[in-house]
């Protein structure tokens, strides 16, 4: 190895020792997580079908928190997201999306404190997706119960719109670990 090789790497490994430094960049997956999750539910094309936008934002819920070390980052990105709601003009209010990305978050935080389960494994990613858009759907549940207004799952049905958040909660978990899993192994295969 060349004299500058070794100063470049011990730079890099100073670098991540560094509590303030891995503090930063954590912060900073979460602004860019929060910013993404906000995003994708933003852009996702309108399907009329109950649920149909949790393979965009929950995947990105789900590839933050297989990625961030904090045990709350879930629930973080999920309050993120709300704040992000508000410059990126998400459909429902701060409140509601508060109370949607903040739960559906924390539950993700929750299951992946159940010994045992890994979210960087596909059948971690599955629970935890599929236990946070149920959480959504729970808040879309009690907010139309509590409300005047008719939502889209009571015209189509509650239970085949608690199927279809089942089903593309399964999907988001299963996209978000495909994508973190495929990451892993580029970069694997970048550094060796």
């Amino acid at each position: 190895m060349r004299q500058g090789e070794l100063v470049h790497e011990g730079f890099y490994a100073g670098i991540w020792h560094n509590k303030w430094a891995r503090i930063g960049l954590q912060a900073l997956l979460l602004v860019a997580f929060s910013a993404l999750t906000a995003l994708a539910k933003r852009a996702h094309p309108s399907m009329g079908i109950p649920s149909s936008s949790a393979p965009f934002w929950l995947t990105a819920m789900i590839v933050a928190r297989s990625t961030m070390k904090w045990k709350g980052a879930g629930a973080l990105v999920g309050v993120g997201t709300a704040l992000w709601g508000i410059p990126i003009g998400l459909e429902q209010g701060f409140g509601q999306n508060l109370l949607s990305f903040g739960l559906a978050g924390a539950a993700l935080d929750l299951v992946t404190m159940i010994p045992g389960v890994e979210i960087r494994k596909w059948w971690g990613a599955l629970l935890c997706a599929l236990a946070a858009n149920m959480t959504q759907f729970g808040v879309i549940v009690y907010s139309a119960l509590s409300s005047t207004v008719i939502k889209h799952f009571q015209v189509v049905g509650m239970t085949r719109s608690t199927l279809l958040h089942v089903g593309f909660g399964i999907a988001a978990g299963l996209i978000g670990w495909a994508i973190v899993k495929g990451a892993r192994s580029g970069l694997k295969l970048i550094s060796a």
